[in-house]
């Protein structure tokens, strides 16, 4: 049966830095929830994954096979326990809960349905829903938490949540770009402060080796409407 413990809270730097010895990483969003399906806030709500997310969680697992993972690492909302608990047990693995990657608490917006962006945007420039967590504590949150994985054993899995990658995205200096639920991907820090991540995509039938690596350039920033909104559960 798998471990599950908890990582002691450590300083952190705030500013991400090549100097650290950042190590490469793979991040997956959780598997789909009902919530997903019916565009609905969750935030800290404690929503589980329905079966296509076990389906997800299984797939994405088997994407990951062969890559070495070492230590998994997810928030503490059981969406992101049972995606990782899925995946670990393919791999024989521990997994360890960070409420460093717990999602944003969207304090009033949660249980509504998501709306054309306006509320994200809103958020990113300071204005903050009732009872919501700030954009500023959020990716003080999350950072704290990427310089306390990246110190484990590698290689690193990161299980957590679209508005948790979102802000990572951010950490690192790359444009936001929609995640897909239980899609592995693979993020190599540059080898100088002037380089750009490398940031590629595992898909069935491709080694992390032939896929074609995705710099700064080649994201496009989310609109905040339709589909990339979904990245806020």
């Amino acid at each position: 049966m798998n471990c599950l413990y908890f990582v002691k809270r450590q300083k952190f730097s705030k500013v991400i830095d090549v100097d650290m010895g950042l190590k490469p990483f793979y991040f997956i969003r959780h598997g789909e929830t009902d919530w997903n399906n019916n565009n609905i806030y969750m935030g800290s709500r404690d929503i589980p994954i329905n079966q296509y997310g076990m389906k997800q969680a299984a797939y994405a697992a088997s994407l990951l096979r062969g890559k070495n993972i070492q230590t998994i690492v997810t928030g503490p909302l059981s969406r992101a326990v049972t995606t990782a608990e899925i995946v670990a047990k393919k791999f024989n693995l521990n997994h360890i809960i960070m409420d460093e990657f717990k999602q944003c608490c969207w304090g009033s917006m949660e249980g509504k349905p998501l709306d054309n962006g306006s509320m994200i945007q809103k958020w990113l420039k300071g204005e903050t829903p009732p009872g919501a967590e700030t954009a500023q504590e959020f990716d003080e949150r999350v950072l704290r938490g990427l310089h306390m994985a990246l110190e484990l054993q590698g290689p690193i899995l990161i299980v957590s949540h679209g508005g948790v990658y979102r802000s990572l995205r951010r950490s690192i200096g790359m444009p936001i770009n929609i995640v897909r639920h239980c899609t592995p991907y693979h993020h190599m820090p540059p080898k100088t402060s002037d380089k750009p991540w490398q940031i590629s995509i595992l898909e069935d039938g491709k080694n992390s080796g032939d896929n074609k690596n995705l710099t700064q350039s080649a994201f496009c920033p989310a609109d905040l409407t339709g589909q990339s909104l979904r990245i806020a559960s």
